[in-house]
């Protein structure tokens, strides 16, 4: 380390003649200057009890630009802002440092051409029997990492912009869907209530004056009229399922099951049905996962060849913390490269009209196991029926 000139410096005579312990202290100094003067990253110099540079190292050198010639002796108020300087900032830091042992802050400095840098710094006291003979300034440049970190900040600050507005639109398209599900729970259906009933009317009023022609466009209207309902009914489930919030609390699998048994018994009873004893309890919503296990056994008697007897099966299978719950069917199978699209609205496959349904059934499926953090899959061949899986959360 590079100090001030010293009156009397010691020569080899003098650290030849002196006691082995004087020897000692001498070479652990000189091992403490070489360790400090290879530091390079850090400024690390001493000042008098004044606060004047009295040592200085290559670090320092190079962070601030002063050589030792030029600013040993120079107080290290040289290195603040003049504002600072002016208001006695360096000289209350030693104060501080004198009053509890340490002085720590991140601020500004001065280089010798005039430019500032961020510096990170620690002041320590050099005591002496007690006595504040000195300290020790160490400084690093942490511009980069402050200049890394502004960056992340401003990004941050974006981001966090972004997702205000993305937010206000979203509670914007949200209200939309409230108004648009309220046109179509209200506006839309009165009139369909009105064609089912004056169909109906017509069909009892009117049906035996009617020729067979006249009775079988009636009975395609009334059908119409019943499958826009259902198309209504499963448009407001959906739209429901994406804003409403779900409390999810244990919910027995066997209760969903003889639940959702009753909702589809006409068709059920059709069927050969297996249901396995002692299903898992879940954390779930149970009005949403009643509906996913209706739409999934309605689906699975739905789309079923007409020369062949339905065959369902449920079982589940233990996956740690959560449980899988297989459907499997014996209907028309479906090939692997519309798994994906049978879970989004309106996505029905070719050649499956003659079976009915809306094309919401397993979008609302999947929607609902979504807002319970569940999933769904399947597996399928065509003809060869299909096998459709959900887990959740064991409660």
């Amino acid at each position: 380390m590079t100090r001030r000139p010293e009156s009397k410096p010691a020569s080899s005579d003098v650290i030849a003649q002196a006691p082995a312990a004087s020897i000692a202290t001498t070479d652990t100094r000189v091992q403490h200057e070489t360790l400090v003067d290879a530091v390079q990253d850090y400024a690390i110099f001493m000042l008098d009890a004044g606060g004047h540079v009295v040592t200085w190292n290559p670090g320092a050198e190079r962070i601030k630009g002063w050589r030792a010639e030029e600013i040993i002796g120079r107080h290290f108020s040289t290195f603040y802002l003049p504002e600072e300087a002016a208001a006695q900032k360096p000289q209350r830091e030693l104060e501080i440092v004198r009053e509890h042992g340490r002085y720590h802050e991140q601020g500004r400095r001065l280089r010798k051409d005039g430019t500032t840098f961020m510096a990170e710094l620690i002041i320590t006291p050099v005591l002496r029997d007690g006595e504040v003979k000195g300290f020790v300034k160490v400084t690093r440049d942490v511009t980069e990492r402050e200049a890394a970190n502004e960056a992340i900040r401003r990004l941050t600050e974006d981001l966090e912009r972004r997702v205000e507005e993305r937010t206000q639109q979203l509670t914007q398209a949200n209200e939309e869907l409230q108004a648009f599900a309220y046109t179509v729970a209200h506006d839309l259906r009165a009139p369909l209530r009105a064609m089912q009933g004056f169909s109906d009317a017509l069909r009892e009023d009117y049906g035996d004056k009617l020729d067979d022609a006249g009775r079988e466009y009636l009975s395609r209207i009334a059908e119409g009229a019943e499958r826009l309902d259902q198309l209504i009914r499963d448009l407001l489930a959906y739209s429901r399922l994406a804003r409403e919030n779900l409390t999810l609390e244990p919910v027995a699998l066997d209760w969903i099951f003889r639940q959702a048994v009753e909702q589809v018994k006409s068709s059920v009873d059709q069927v050969t049905l297996s249901i396995q004893p002692d299903l898992p309890t879940v954390r779930a919503h149970a009005a949403t996962l009643q509906q996913v296990v209706v739409n999934l056994l309605s689906n699975a008697v739905k789309f079923m060849p007409a020369d062949r007897r339905p065959e369902i099966r449920v079982w589940s299978e233990d996956r740690g913390a959560c449980a899988r719950v297989f459907i499997s069917d014996n209907g028309i199978g479906i090939a692997a490269e519309h798994f994906s699209r049978i879970f989004e609205v309106f996505q029905r496959l070719h050649g499956v009209a003659e079976y009915g349904g809306t094309g919401i059934g397993l979008a609302i499926v999947k929607k609902g196991l979504e807002r319970m953090g569940g999933t769904v899959g399947l597996t399928s061949e065509p003809g060869a029926g299909s096998t459709f899986w959900f887990e959740l959360d064991c409660a």
